[in-house]
């Protein structure tokens, strides 16, 4: 069983708080938060951002001498 992620909003000492979190399920994700004392507003899980390739430009100059 593979991770899955969650993003979170609430309040923690008094101050609201926002981010994510990576849990099993929404029940762990919730357990993790409380042990963080984080009051939660909103939970849901999201999709994890997949890493893209980069394109890179590759500029070639060629100098040919005369002899």
């Amino acid at each position: 069983m593979s991770s899955e992620t969650y993003s979170y909003k609430g309040i923690s000492a008094g101050k609201y708080v926002e981010g994510s979190i990576d849990a099993l399920n929404r029940e762990e994700a919730s357990f993790k938060l409380k042990e963080q004392k984080i009051i939660i507003t909103n939970l849901t899980r999201t999709k994890k951002k997949q890493l893209r390739k980069k394109k890179v430009k590759v500029k070639v100059s060629v100098f040919l001498r005369k002899k």
